[in-house]
């Protein structure tokens, strides 16, 4: 938090109805929506969920020192409330003053697929005085909280923006104003709430449209390897002019700013090799993140950095130390000689493609273990995609010993398909997390290399852990 926020600043920003007394210059050190986090000194809001109201709580903030709450109606917690008509569009309002004073850069990732590591990418690019949007803080609440984490020293600000309606980036630019932004991506992440590809097109649009209304604007990073992306941005700034850096994945001459130019998988490892071409000079590096999807938004990061003028030596001394965010990409080496990949955060038809297409790339003499939970957020379009996987599966290992256990009532239905086109597959279902570790020893052999991928609310975290854990004994 800024330094210098006091409580007269929050009420005044929140237009609340003060009750209670308070101390208008008393500094605040956090706001917090969450009382588990509270400690002395903070303001805690109180926020409305389907499933849980944050006034029910007030008294457990005063108990941890907060000093005051933003709330929609008054509670018996003896501190001073600020009573706004929506505690989530005050909190908002607050991040959006919070914005106003900030006098550094202010950076907007959305996409598809690979938003969360590209924001983390660009972070560690742009230095040490950089805040972003922490784990995968990207709705309007999870934004808001990343302005407060701003304080009097930092130069750069990433968020990361994501939607599940048409209108929710639009707002979110509104509030926070990127000066640069990117989009990874647009594909087929959401549809099943949108109901259709052109709709998602429409919202992640919403981004460039923004930047595109914006005299304050920097700049765009352009992937100029997805035609989608390339339409949004042409539609957005037609007839206008914008710095913008492009990238792209592949060798066409003259095609981006920013080049891969080499995208290889060693297949005992995992890890990314990557040859980068960045106008005239030439970066190349061995990370450990697993999957060829990274060297595009690696790409994407690099284009951010010289949309500011970073030095190509700072961004190859950088670039050595990109690593992935917690179960995004992660090599797991065990002590059974079994190579881990964790991918188990998320996923959706288009990163799972990829994920799929990368582990193919591994030595094709060693066994796969695939463990894949389902794919959420694809309403009446869920059975054709989680079939697909199966076809998938069936193709892009051919040739691999492989063995799927697929977690959930959805990816049943690749099992159904790989069975039928590959019946010497070892193939397993499991109703949940739970029943698919009971499975797990019959499943798993010394050795194998196995991908664990599946949209957060299948937690298969969990059973990456588990796997972690036994190794560890």
């Amino acid at each position: 938090m800024f330094s210098w926020v006091k409580l007269a600043h929050l009420a005044n920003w929140a237009d609340a109805k003060c009750v209670g007394e308070f101390s208008k210059d008393h500094t605040v050190r956090a706001i917090s929506t969450d009382t588990r986090s509270i400690e002395a000194g903070d303001v805690f809001v109180a926020l409305r969920g389907e499933r849980f109201d944050g006034h029910d709580h007030t008294a457990d903030a005063a108990a941890k020192g907060a000093v005051a709450v933003i709330a929609e109606r008054q509670t018996p917690a003896a501190i001073p409330h600020f009573v706004v008509k929506d505690s989530l569009r005050a909190f908002a309002t607050i991040g959006a003053r919070l914005r106003d004073r900030f006098q550094g850069k202010v950076v907007a990732v959305t996409g598809s697929a690979g938003k969360s590591s590209t924001k983390e990418m660009v972070a560690v690019f742009l230095g040490e005085r950089v805040v972003k949007s922490p784990a995968s803080f990207n709705n309007l609440l999870g934004v808001s909280k990343t302005l407060t984490l701003l304080e009097d020293d930092t130069e750069f600000l990433v968020l990361e923006m994501g939607m599940n309606a048409i209108g929710e980036i639009r707002e979110m630019c509104q509030y926070f104003r990127p000066q640069v932004g990117l989009i990874t991506n647009i594909g087929d992440a959401h549809v099943g709430k949108l109901g259709s590809l052109r709709k998602v097109f429409e919202a992640k649009k919403e981004m460039f449209d923004f930047l595109a209304s914006q005299e304050t604007t920097l700049g765009v990073a352009l992937n100029k390897g997805h035609a989608r992306v390339m339409e949004a941005y042409a539609l957005a700034f037609s007839g206008k002019s914008v710095p913008t850096v492009s990238y792209c994945v592949g060798s066409d001459e003259d095609r981006a700013d920013v080049r891969v130019l080499d995208v290889r998988i060693d297949p005992q490892t995992a890890k990314l090799n990557l040859k980068i071409q960045v106008r005239e000079e030439s970066l190349e590096a061995s990370l450990p993140i697993f999957g060829q999807h990274h060297a595009e938004n690696i790409a994407a990061a690099i284009s951010v950095t010289q949309l500011f003028g970073v030095p190509l030596e700072r961004v190859r001394e950088r670039l050595l130390g990109i690593r992935p965010a917690t179960h995004r990409g992660e090599i797991v080496p065990l002590d059974s000689g079994t190579v881990l990949i964790d991918e188990s955060y998320n996923s959706n038809p288009t990163a799972l493609h990829s994920a799929l297409e990368s582990i193919s790339r591994l030595d094709p003499a060693r066994r796969k273990l695939v463990i894949l939970g389902d794919m959420l957020e694809l309403g009446e379009f869920e059975s054709d995609y989680h079939r697909q996987v199966g076809e998938w599966l069936a193709d892009l290992l051919a040739g691999h010993p492989l063995g799927f256990v697929a977690v959930g009532q959805r990816m049943a239905l690749a099992a159904d398909v790989l069975k039928k086109r590959r019946p010497k597959a070892e193939v397993t279902t499991a109703s949940d997390v739970q029943s698919a570790l009971a499975r797990l020893s019959e499943a798993h052999r010394p050795g194998d290399v196995v991908l664990v991928k599946s949209s957060r609310g299948g937690n298969l975290d969990k059973l990456v852990d588990a796997m972690r854990r036994d190794a560890a004994r």
